[in-house]
């Protein structure tokens, strides 16, 4: 009887050994490095790794974000894709938010989304209203009427609902904060820096790359 136990013991000893082989030995720990939301979140895309960031032009963090962002967005792999989602936790936030999609669906978010944090963060402007914004991306070029138009539009209703409800669905807290593919959330109180943010992110893109079997 002993020595049935004893086998029985040692074989699972080594059938332990066999996974602990196995699993690879990951640089970043879950709930240490990175958080998994207890329930996946659905994606727009089917093939791609997505990547979200949300944020607040009021916020200085996201300001000094916004560098280590772009460098991300410029060196991401082919299997990933990005996209921004402005944080809406009140009025103010929403109003900031109605001007990210109004510009977006003019096509103008890449002459007007820096302007935008420095003349909040830069330039101490307050930007409080659609009239305030549309100082600020009248001077980039951006027709005035067309941008107030469009902040009132039915459109940049919708979109601002579904931010409100991604930023329900990621259980998000504060901001900058960035979602992995659905399933992971990197912030800067797990990461501790924003270069180990986009670190962690780009450890995250490569392991949901792997597990979908994305070339």
């Amino acid at each position: 009887m002993l020595k049935r136990s004893l086998i029985l013991l040692l074989g699972s000893i080594f059938a332990m050994a066999a996974c602990a082989a196995e699993t690879p030995n990951e640089k970043f720990k879950e709930g240490i490095d990175y958080g998994v939301l207890p329930k996946a979140v659905a994606t727009d895309v089917a093939n791609k790794v997505e990547v979200i960031e949300f944020f607040y032009y009021g916020c200085p963090h996201c300001y000094h974000f916004e560098p280590h962002i772009q460098s991300l967005r410029k060196t991401m792999p082919t299997t990933a894709v990005f996209k921004a989602v402005p944080a809406t936790f009140s009025d103010e936030w929403k109003k900031a938010a109605r001007a990210y999609y109004a510009l977006e669906s003019l096509g103008a978010l890449d002459k007007t989304h820096k302007p935008i944090f420095e003349a909040i963060h830069k330039h101490n402007k307050k930007l409080s209203s659609p009239e305030s914004f549309a100082d600020v991306v009248a001077a980039q070029g951006v027709d005035r009427k067309a941008f107030l138009d469009a902040m009132n539009a039915f459109n940049t209703d919708s979109k601002v609902n579904k931010a409100s409800q991604l930023v329900m669905l990621y259980q998000v807290s504060g901001v900058p904060m960035l979602a992995v593919n659905g399933r992971y959330i990197v912030t800067g109180e797990l990461a501790k820096s924003p270069e180990r943010m986009i670190e962690i992110t780009r450890f995250l893109i490569n392991k949901e790359a792997k597990r979908m079997d994305l070339k």
